[in-house]
């Protein structure tokens, strides 16, 4: 009996230090703000007067995400956003642009988007949407509770690209054009 009791707790000792290095080792969470709702990758578009952008969790590799804590910015004080909570995703943040406190659904590990972000620009000035920290933190929060630094790529709308870092989920887009000119790339 004694030797089976020290098995189990053998067995939940290990589990642990498992579990907590996974937490701590290679962890990493993408975000991304994209043109598209279909393509996280989408990191440039050209100035419209009125349009959506979207907040995506583009990989979370070592652990799912529970929550975020970041602020975003377009770097114009003539472009104004507001977010729009996705997919199942709470923001007990301003629901502006300067703080998202973001909670989501189980522990998804994306892509998927998180939030529609609709956005002013009416003299259709070019802006740059970034993530910047909100009240001195910008981390994402995986399933367990531990709280870990993230890599994002901002939209570039004409006025430069931003990015906190290469992206830890793939290729990321960043010359703006439109479709027609796209395609005629490859006629």
């Amino acid at each position: 009996m004694q030797a089976k009791n020290l098995s189990v707790a053998a067995a939940c000792a290990a589990s642990f230090l498992l579990t907590a290095g996974a937490a701590t080792a290679g962890t990493t969470f993408g975000w991304s703000i994209s043109a598209s709702d279909t393509d996280p990758h989408v990191n440039a578009a050209v100035p419209e007067e009125f349009t959506m952008y979207y907040l995506w969790l583009d990989c979370a590799q070592g652990a799912g995400v529970q929550a975020a804590q970041f602020g975003l910015s377009t770097g114009n004080p003539d472009v104004h956003a507001f977010v729009v909570p996705q997919n199942g995703w709470l923001n007990v943040g301003d629901g502006l642009e300067s703080c998202l406190l973001l909670a989501g659904p189980g522990c998804p590990t994306g892509p998927l988007v998180v939030a529609a972000i609709a956005v002013a620009n009416c003299g259709l000035e070019p802006f740059q949407l970034c993530v910047v920290p909100c009240d001195g933190e910008t981390i994402t929060v995986e399933c367990g509770g531990t709280a870990e630094p993230m890599d994002w790529v901002g939209l570039d709308v004409g006025g430069g690209s931003c990015q906190s870092g290469p992206s830890p989920c793939g290729l990321i887009g960043t010359e703006a054009m439109s479709w027609g000119r796209s395609k005629g790339a490859y006629r």
